[in-house]
C-alpha cells in the first residue's frame, strides 16, 4: 500500500477527501519518523572512534529501535486496511444488508493504534540510553524525537479513546484505559534533561 509508495503520495492522499489514511496511520508515520530520529543517532555514534566505549550499548539499543521503526512502518498500513473494514461492516449494518461481525471490526481498528502506543512507548524508554551513551552533539535530534514519539502516542491514543467508547466494543475498556494511563506516564518520566536541548549544541 503506502509504505511501498512515495511520501508526497501519502500527504496528498491525506490532505484528500479520501477517508484514509487518516489520524491512526499519520500517528504510525510520526512514531516511525521519531524512531528513525533515534537511529540517527545511534548510526552517527557508531560511525565514531571517539565513542567506541559506547558503540555495545548504542549496538543493543539499535537492535530494539530498529524492530520498533519495522513495526510502526507496517502499523501506517495497517490502519488503513482496519479502516476499511469497519467502513464496509458499518455500511452493511447502516443499509440493512448482510450483517458483518461489526464488534470484531471494532475490536480490529481499537487495537491497531493500540499497537502503535505501544511501540512508541517502547521507543520512548530507550531514549535515555541514546542519550547517555550516543553523540552528545545530537542532543536536539534526541530532543525533537522525544517530541515526535509524544505526538504520536497521544494521536494513536485518542483513536483508541473514541472507539472504546462504542459499546459493541468487546475490548475491556478500563483495562486498556489503565495499560494507556501507565505508558503516558513513563512516557513523561523520561528525565527532564532530554526534554530539553543543552545550550549550544
Amino acid at each position: 500500500m503506502y509504505i511501498k509508495k512515495s511520501l508526497k503520495k501519502y500527504l496528498e492522499d491525506l490532505a484528500s477527501v479520501k477517508p484514509a489514511p487518516g489520524g491512526g496511520s499519520a500517528s504510525a508515520l510520526i512514531g516511525a519518523l521519531g524512531v528513525a530520529e533515534l537511529l540517527m543517532v545511534c548510526a552517527f555514534t557508531l560511525k565514531s572512534s571517539r565513542y567506541k566505549k559506547a558503540h555495545k550499548p548504542i549496538k543493543a539499543i539499535q537492535s530494539d529501535l530498529r524492530l520498533a521503526k519495522k513495526k510502526l512502518t507496517l502499523l501506517i498500513d495497517e490502519d488503513i486496511r482496519a479502516y476499511a473494514e469497519y467502513r464496509r461492516a458499518a455500511d452493511l449494518s447502516v443499509s440493512g444488508g448482510k450483517k458483518g461481525n461489526l464488534g470484531s471490526v471494532l475490536k480490529n481498528i481499537t487495537e491497531v493504534p493500540l499497537r502503535i502506543c505501544r511501540q512508541v512507548h517502547l521507543a520512548t524508554l530507550l531514549i535515555d540510553g541514546v542519550a547517555r551513551n550516543g553523540n552528545p552533539h545530537l542532543r536536539s535530534d534526541i530532543f525533537c524525537a522525544y517530541q515526535a514519539l509524544v505526538s504520536a502516542f497521544e494521536s494513536a491514543k485518542i483513536n483508541v479513546v473514541i472507539n472504546l467508547s462504542d459499546r459493541r466494543n468487546p475490548l475491556d475498556a478500563v483495562k486498556i484505559t489503565r495499560q494507556l494511563a501507565k505508558w503516558k506516564k513513563d512516557i513523561k518520566s523520561v528525565p527532564g534533561i532530554l526534554k530539553k536541548p543543552r545550550k549550544g549544541v
